[in-house]
């Protein structure tokens, strides 16, 4: 996720000093071993007022960072290091400070912050990354237009040197890359592009990319690490009846020869109807590599924020995974429900 200008959203002041990429290890959250394997448990609250889809939201994310790694989040009981999940009390701020910190430790989704992909941005804060545009080799790769940056906010896109990338290439499609027109001072100004491909979009508003899964698993050592992620273009389409689309959460599993990829959800972060009738609808999404795709799993979730009738019907679900597409068929689905499609 990125937090664009224009959606007059800013991180709090306070972290300007913190971001880049890892932060050192003395702000790794601590691993233990829970039958022979390495996991990451993070005890954590939910104040009552955080605002009903945040914490609708925020258990999804939840949901995907152990469906893709060994982090944990868990239910505080009595500790004292934990994470409390809160509106903000004054301002529109989304805020996680980088990595662990001792007592009890803020993450910050005040109004407009209530997205899955934003919440997952200050997640991996909270694990200990820094953006992806603070590398110091993205020189290299990003071409930065300071003349069209907000002066209060170019701290935010300074390159930091005390860096570790973990060994992995820069990642445009990075949650923590933010967008091309981030911070700019008046809107639609570019404040850097791909010096690759200045058309290509920067970030991911709603996913972890398959980069930042692999870089959480190496990093706390997880038994994933050995797990090769790659990112797929898929592109859904909704039928054209009156009732056919959706409000409900979809998540994708793919099945092929080299076993399951796990379920990875697909949406647009929130700040689109997503699956509406008659809609094409395209997404960058993370899933393990399970060589020749032969099956796709589609389950639906219900949204407690949907229509009454969250029924789908999905005309066609095409995904590219490199230079092989693989498409799959009409099928209804039901909240809840999970059905199976071959590869044509």
């Amino acid at each position: 996720f990125f937090i664009d200008a224009k959606e007059s959203l800013l991180e709090d002041n306070r972290a300007l000093s913190k971001r880049g990429a890892v932060r050192p290890s003395l702000y790794k959250w601590p691993t233990s071993d829970e039958d022979g394997k390495t996991v990451v448990k993070i005890p954590y609250v939910v104040q009552d007022d955080l605002h009903s889809k945040a914490k609708t939201e925020l258990q999804r994310a939840i949901q995907d960072v152990h469906e893709a790694t060994c982090v944990k989040f868990q239910a505080r009981k009595r500790e004292t290091d934990y994470v409390s999940f809160q509106p903000a009390v004054d301002y529109q701020i989304c805020f996680a400070k980088i990595g662990k910190r001792s007592g009890k430790q803020d993450v910050i989704l005040g109004t407009g912050c209530e997205y899955k992909g934003t919440i997952l941005h200050e997640i991996v804060h909270l694990l200990g990354f820094y953006h992806e545009h603070n590398r110091k080799d993205r020189d290299s790769y990003l071409k930065i237009y300071e003349d069209n940056l907000d002066p209060a906010v170019k701290d935010e896109v300074m390159k930091k040197t005390d860096m570790d990338n973990l060994g992995f290439a820069y990642d445009f499609k990075s949650i923590m890359q933010y967008s091309k027109t981030t911070f700019a001072k008046s809107s639609g100004l570019v404040t850097m592009e791909a010096r690759s491909d200045p058309n290509m979009e920067l970030g991911n508003e709603n996913a972890m990319s398959a980069a930042d899964i692999m870089k959480i698993n190496k990093f706390y050592n997880c038994p994933q690490k050995n797990d090769v992620y790659k990112n797929m273009e898929v592109m859904v389409q909704t039928g054209d009846g009156y009732w056919d689309g959706s409000d409900a959460f979809l998540y994708l599993e793919l099945i092929g020869d080299k076993g399951s990829s796990g379920e990875s959800s697909v949406a647009k972060g929130g700040l689109y109807d997503d699956f509406e009738g008659n809609a094409k609808d395209n997404y960058l999404v993370a899933f393990k590599d399970v060589g020749t795709i032969r099956k796709l799993k589609i389950r639906l979730q219900e949204n407690p924020n949907g229509s009454y009738f969250d029924g789908w019907t999905v005309a066609k679900i095409t995904v590219k995974d490199g230079d092989k597409t693989y498409i799959f068929g009409e099928r209804d689905v039901d909240p809840g429900e999970t059905v199976t499609v071959n590869a044509s």
